[in-house]
């Protein structure tokens, strides 16, 4: 399944550069420094910066599977 979920987003060209899940040498280290660097150069231009994070680790196990 995750074959062909990946084939069909590089097909579609569903996926940005700025994506970091389903991409090759991409993970959550890299999407960290990339949200990082954004933050700088906006506090770096005087501009405000606002970061909503959700932890959705646990989510499913709340969910009611009958």
């Amino acid at each position: 399944m995750y074959n062909r979920l990946l084939s069909f987003l590089k097909t579609h060209n569903v996926l940005t550069n700025i994506q970091h899940g389903f991409k090759d040498k991409k993970s959550t280290e890299n999407a960290s420094q990339s949200f990082i660097e954004s933050v700088q150069e906006a506090l770096d231009r005087h501009l405000h910066v606002v970061g909503i994070v959700l932890d959705l680790s646990k989510v499913y196990n709340l969910t009611n599977h009958i």
